[in-house]
């Protein structure tokens, strides 16, 4: 018998922490459970857990409060299932940037081209070069970014497919996208504007961008797979 005792008692506790909220009784018969936010002559506000709602009280058959008790036990639920939601949320957003995404390229004179978006606004056609350790934009691109010289920016000497030696800014962009996939502050060389004739239009997709990720090729389905 005291077993008995013992699993009813607790059953109600559980029950009532999820039981009991201040409700509203409509004259359609409806009602609204949650928690009474203000009351006067003509309207009541009750919080739901994800927002308000108003009533006017000609409109209401009767109102019936909860404890004190009972409303902290009633926010303390909706904190946990806010919790749990944004859990829930922040894990599919994770499993979504995990899933492999194809981004479509094209070839032209040899090279295999991505169309990108620069800081959200400036678009181009880069080159693909695993050879690359950064990024490269030519300086109109740059230009078009507002991308102005400093003393702070860092000085890397390059050398072009052509054979020559080139010196180019090294900087921080703060986005790159390929078709909806983005990285944010990438290191990225701006070519001089001695730079002319190159073969691969506004510049270079290399491994400051592409080594972030598992990627691969698929040249007969015309698509960069990238996967983190």
């Amino acid at each position: 018998m005291k077993r008995i005792i013992l699993f009813s008692t607790v059953f109600l506790l559980c029950f009532s922490s999820f039981s009991f909220a201040d409700t509203v009784y409509l004259k359609n018969g409806r009602s609204i459970e949650g928690l009474i936010k203000s009351e006067d002559a003509d309207s009541v506000q009750i919080d739901i857990g994800f927002g308000m709602v108003g009533f006017n009280k000609k409109d209401v058959e009767r109102i019936e409060k909860s404890s004190p008790g009972d409303s902290y036990m009633l926010k303390e639920k909706w904190t946990k299932q806010k919790e749990d939601q944004e859990k829930r949320a922040k894990e599919e957003k994770i499993r979504r940037e995990k899933e492999p995404k194809g981004v479509e390229v094209f070839t032209d004179s040899g090279h295999v081209f991505v169309k990108a978006m620069l800081n959200k606004k400036v678009p181009v056609r880069l080159a693909m070069d695993t050879g690359a350790s950064y990024v490269v934009i030519t300086q109109d691109i740059a230009d078009k970014l507002g991308l102005k010289k400093s003393d702070d920016d860092q000085i890397l000497n390059m050398q072009v497919a052509d054979g020559r030696k080139l010196e180019a800014r090294c900087i921080k962009l703060a986005s790159i996208s390929l078709s909806g996939v983005e990285e944010k502050d990438v290191d990225v060389a701006i070519l001089p504007s001695s730079a002319k004739d190159l073969s691969f239009g506004d510049g270079l997709l290399g491994m400051s961008f592409l080594g972030r990720f598992n990627f691969k090729v698929d040249i007969k389905n015309n698509r960069l797979i990238l996967e983190k």
